[in-house]
């Protein structure tokens, strides 16, 4: 007689996970190069994201993607399941801005495209140019205390579509990594006007710029 063996929902989970943890193992490339700079010298700790792409639809990012850290002497290894990827970076604590976004956009990056079926070496990923830090508080003008939410726009003077928004934390600080850009900021918050702050700005390569901006209640 043949005995009918009993196996938990969990377990079979588990097996489950594990057998197709294998499966990607094994069909999974590593992907290892350097990030540097326009000079050709790397760059320390820059963070580097590998962006699924789908050309069948659009030459658009989909699905996970997947993020990990230079180390010290700017060198990266990843292990990527198979697929073709954009591989992006920055470096915001060095000034290298975050090139998701549209405002940072910078045409002397060098991002590459990869094709993962094996192991790749070799990979270089270029940084553009070094921006700056700007670094703000917002306040109620009256009162001078600090507003949280507040939301910060900060928009490209050359081209009105590339802009950013950031929100000031409980203590009305905000921070963003902007490109060697000329900018424009505005902010806003609920119940209270939208304001200008001042004219164009644009920082110069690792400039820190702290700037201060009061709210008027509606």
């Amino acid at each position: 007689m043949l005995r009918r063996v009993g196996i938990s929902a969990g377990l079979a989970i588990l097996i489950l996970t594990f057998v197709c943890s294998l499966s990607i193992d094994a069909a999974a490339g590593v992907v290892s190069g350097t990030v540097v700079n326009s000079a050709g010298q790397p760059i320390p700790n820059a963070w580097i994201e590998a962006m699924p792409r789908n050309y069948n639809k659009s030459d658009t990012a989909i699905g996970t993607s997947y993020r990990f850290k230079a180390d010290n002497y700017g060198r990266f290894n990843i292990k990527l399941p198979p697929g073709r990827y954009k591989l992006v970076a920055k470096q915001e604590d060095d000034g290298y801005p975050d090139p998701i976004f549209a405002l940072n956009s910078d045409p002397t990056a060098r991002f590459p495209e990869i094709s993962v079926q094996k192991d790749i070496s070799g990979v270089q990923v270029m940084l553009g140019m070094r921006g700056g830090v700007l670094e703000g508080y917002v306040a109620d003008k009256q009162t001078g205390n600090p507003i949280q939410q507040a939301k910060i726009t900060i928009r490209e003077v050359q081209d009105a579509g590339a802009y950013v928004e950031v929100f000031s934390d409980k203590r009305g600080h905000f921070e963003f990594t902007v490109p060697k850009k000329s900018v424009r900021l505005s902010a806003t918050a609920r119940g209270y006007e939208t304001t200008k702050f001042g004219g164009e700005i644009i920082l110069s390569e690792s400039e820190h710029r702290r700037i201060s901006i009061e709210l008027k209640r509606q």
